[in-house]
This record gives structure tokens, sequence and C-alpha cells, in this order.
């Protein structure tokens, strides 16, 4: 494909496009991860759960042994990361990316066909396989490499996508499988997958500037750009030092909290239940992710304004402030619960979009990365422990235990994040060049 919406590839220079007063095609780059985030997280992955009642009835499985799939689409993940990280900055991207979303979109389609349980196990590894690739790195590298000003909106708006996409298509999914079978449901969003993923990666994965000619969305606003633009310095800690520090330390400890309550809305509706709360249990859950929406959009806007430290610190006063609510009042009835909930879904802002923010903002540029690789594989960790979590200890200590855990695990997430921006005032950034 010789051009994309006017820009012909690896020609344009950064002058043309701005006198041709075209979209910096940084934004065509954002919509791309925005896609991808939409179908890998959004569809595969949250509207996985609606099909497990069809499938245990039919394949004749207990709940337990087919929601292992989780702990091989993790497996998958983690293992892959390191591989994707080192393969992402050399590959053709269009190439990788569009063969992964195929791989992806078919796994999906053929979930369809799955007789076995096993065979459940192989395709959601291979799932994870593919997000490792499509998701857990392209999306923080690419965003990095491409937007400079208003890189918070930017990662606010990939995160939001897996938020929007997951409740448009668990009602689309759940209208199949009532009115076609869950076999046709899954075929059916295979399909919408791969449209989703391959046509977009096709034509905007290129992983920086440079490869076109370009410079980054915002970059004549920079320091480098003012004083001579003829070079990029990258300052930060070098990855050595980084990972020895007590900064990283307390920032994994905090990210692979903040994927701990990621998922914990899960568990809502039965402790809506458990108050009392009846029917209306099940919009608890609905609360707390329109509410993780609205965070993740805020939380973005105000790191761009006041500096990421300040996003951070705002989103865990929030979460903080429903695990307090949900500890002391969470038995009454009324709208209290449902506050409670809203406000305590803050730590998935901080999982999805202030994460990659969060590093930069403490280890700079020089090898983020590298250590991004490091804090995905807490994320990827995180998230599948989070529900097996909350879960052990509701059968263990009642509602009122995970109450007290909800409040435990913000407030760690809290006192991790600053002491992280203490301990950083101890680390040497360099500048190399280019």
């Amino acid at each position: 494909m010789q051009t994309v919406f006017g820009y012909r590839m690896g020609v344009k220079t950064v002058k043309a496009v701005k006198a041709k007063g075209g979209i910096h095609f940084g934004w065509f780059v954002v919509l791309m991860c925005f896609l991808i985030q939409g179908a890998a997280f959004g569809i595969v992955t949250n509207t996985r759960g609606l099909f497990f009642g069809p499938m245990c009835s039919e394949l004749g499985v207990q709940l337990g042994e087919l929601t292992r799939c989780y702990i091989f689409y993790a497996a998958a993940t983690v293992v892959s990361i390191p591989i994707a990280a080192k393969a992402i900055p050399r590959a053709n991207l269009r190439v990788l990316l569009s063969v992964f979303g195929s791989v992806i979109a078919l796994s999906v389609f053929l979930c369809g066909s799955c007789r076995m349980v096993y065979e459940v196990y192989i395709l959601t590894a291979v799932q994870g396989l593919c997000t490792a690739f499509l998701v857990a790195m392209t999306t923080n590298l690419l965003v990095n490499n491409w937007i400079q000003k208003y890189k918070g909106l930017a990662f606010a708006f990939c995160g939001a996508s897996a938020s929007i996409f997951g409740a448009l298509f668990s009602i689309v999914a759940n209208n199949m499988i009532i009115r076609h079978g869950w076999r046709s449901g899954f075929r059916t969003l295979g399909i919408i997958v791969f449209l989703m993923i391959v046509p977009a990666t096709a034509c905007f994965a290129v992983f920086k500037p440079e490869n076109m000619g370009m410079h980054p969305y915002g970059w004549e606003e920079t320091e480098d750009a003012v004083n001579d633009g003829s070079s990029e310095k990258i300052v930060g800690v070098p990855k050595k030092d980084a990972l020895r520090s007590a900064s990283f330390v307390f920032l994994i400890t905090g990210i692979f909290v903040s994927n701990l309550m990621a998922q914990v809305s899960q568990i809502f509706p039965g402790y809506g239940e458990s108050i009392g709360l009846g029917t209306r249990a099940a919009y608890l859950t609905t609360t707390a992710m329109l509410a993780s929406l609205a965070l993740k959009l805020i939380s973005g806007r105000v790191s761009d304004r006041a500096g990421v430290h300040r996003a951070l610190t705002d989103t865990n006063i929030v979460g903080a402030a429903g695990g307090l609510i949900l500890l002391l009042f969470g038995t009454a009835a009324g709208i209290v619960p449902f506050i409670a909930c809203g406000l305590i879904s803050a730590p998935v802002a901080v999982a999805s979009v202030l994460c990659p923010l969060w590093v930069m903002r403490i280890f700079g540029q020089r090898d983020f990365a590298a250590l991004m690789a490091y804090v995905q594989i807490a994320t990827y960790l995180g998230t599948p422990l989070g529900v097996s979590l909350m879960g052990s200890i509701v059968d263990r200590g009642g509602y009122n235990a995970f109450r007290m855990a909800c409040f435990v695990l913000v407030a760690i997430l809290l006192v991790s994040s600053e002491l992280s921006f203490v301990f950083s005032k101890r680390l040497k950034k360099s500048r190399v060049i280019s």
C-alpha cells in the first residue's frame, strides 16, 4: 500500500504533513491501538465468561474446570512478553501484528468447534500468546513513540476501548448465544475480531515516526526541537540501575496490586446479594465499569495537565475513599454500595492508563521498552490472580473479609505509588543520543 489517508509511507516529513494541514499519522496509530485493545480485551477477554454456562452444559464439565483456561491464557502471555518486547522494534510491524491479529481471530472462531475442554485450554493459550504481541507491548511502545503532546489522553483513549467494547459486545454476545447458540456466537465474534484488527494493523502499524521521516505529534514543542532538531536526546535510568532500585520495587508492587483489583467487580454481584440488594446487585458491576471508563479518561487528562504524579495520587485517593466507604458503610442499603463500588474501580485506571506513564515519569525513556516488559509480566500475573484471590477470601471469611481486603489493597496501592516517587529522587538519569 503506497498511501494511507494521504501519507506516502516512508517519504513524508513532518513539515510536509504540517503544510498539508492533515491529521498527524500518530493519531491513526492510536486509533489502531484502540481497535486492537477493544478486540483483544473488550471482545475476546471480557465476553468469555458469557459462554461458560452453555459450554459447561454441552461439554459436560464443571465451571472450575473450564475457568482453568485463564491459567493457560496468563501463562502463555507472561512467557511471550519478553519475546514480544524484542521482536516488535525489529520486525516488519504490519506483517507481525496482522499475523497475530489473524491468529487470535481464528482462535476465537475455532472455539465454536470445541468438543473437549483441553481444546479450550489450547485456544485460550494461543490467545494469550497473541495478546503479548498485540496489546501487552504494542500499545505502550507505539503510543510512547508517536505521541509527545497529550500522551496521557492517548493512553486513556486506548485504555477506554476495553470498557466500551466490553460493555457493547457483552450485550451482543449474550443475544447471539440466546438466539443462535454459543458455537455461532464464537464464530461471529471471531470474524468481528479479524475485521477490527487486521485492516487497522495493515494500514497503520508503524513502530516509530522516524520510519516515515516524521517526528512524534507535539515534538515541535519539546526542548530538542527548539534547540537543534538534529538528534533525539533520550534521558533515563539505565535498566540495570532501575531494576535494583527501591522505586522499581514499589512501582511493581503498585502495578501488581492495581491489577489484582482490576477484576474485583466480578465479585460485586455476590456482595450485593449478601447485603440484600436482590436483582439490583448486578448493577454494581455496571456501575464499576462506567466509573472505571470515566476515571480512565479523567486520569489521562489530569496527567497531561498536572503531571503523572498528581494524576496517580488523585486516582489512588479516589480508590482509597471507595475502599474506606466499602469497609465502614458497605452493609448499608441504598446508594452507598454503588458509590463505593464506583470509586473503588479507580485501580483499573492505574492498571490500564497510568501504568506506562508512571514508568516513564520515574525511569525516563532510555530503557522504557525493557522495563515495560517486566511491568507487563506483573500485570498479567496480577489480573487472573485477582478473581481467584477475592473468591478465596469470600469463601473463607465472607464478604466482611472481602470488604477489608479491598480497603487494604487500595491502601497498599496508594502507599507504594507515593514511595516510588520518594525513592526516585535517588536515581541518576543519563542522557544518550539516538
